[in-house]
């Protein structure tokens, strides 16, 4: 069973398709923004999961020692009568990204995990659908998505598949230099 979607009743007696609560975390790697789903507490320095992704910003020619931006906690509210669908969640996080990158200088988002291609799309299926390709995110630019991170390290054969995305988007920031 896919553990991202949630389907209670609504009052009315129809199901409606929630989303799981889910955490992210957004780090700037030179013009590189990182949106990162990982388990709360998140990326912490010297960890597993900490030192692929440095490994991963090194070999795409990005600042190896990225910086913590800000954390996004999906639901935003512990009050059940929010709305917690998918379209609700990628609503708020384009709501999210949009604040904490107007003063940043970015060329790309890369967007690691299923649950932070919600960006990009409003359904947990389309946004797993999203890894390994690169999509125009409305406002914000151009996304591109990876496996998550935790999967990675789970699953190693999926780094091979990373790094042909890599070779297609490394020159947006390596052309610029």
């Amino acid at each position: 069973m896919d553990r991202s979607i949630i389907n209670p009743l609504t009052s009315d007696g129809h199901e409606s398709q929630s989303v799981a609560p889910f955490y992210l975390q957004l780090w700037m790697a030179g013009p590189c923004a990182l949106l990162v789903e990982i388990t709360d507490p998140g990326l912490e320095k010297g960890t597993s999961e900490h030192n692929l992704l440095c490994d991963i910003l090194r070999a795409a020619g990005l600042p190896p020692n990225p910086r913590l931006l800000a954390d996004f906690r999906w639901p935003l509210s512990r009050n059940p009568q929010v709305a917690r669908s998918a379209e609700a969640a990628s609503e708020a996080m384009q709501a999210f990204m949009q604040a904490r990158l107007e003063q940043q200088s970015i060329n790309s988002i890369a967007c690691f995990g299923p649950m932070a291609g919600l960006l990009a799309a409003s359904d947990p299926e389309s946004a797993a659908a999203l890894v390994g390709s690169e999509q125009a995110i409305e406002q914000l630019g151009v996304g591109w998505f990876a496996p998550g991170i935790e999967v990675m390290l789970r699953e190693p054969e999926l780094k091979a598949s990373l790094w042909r995305l890599l070779k297609r988007v490394m020159p947006r920031w390596t052309d610029v230099k």
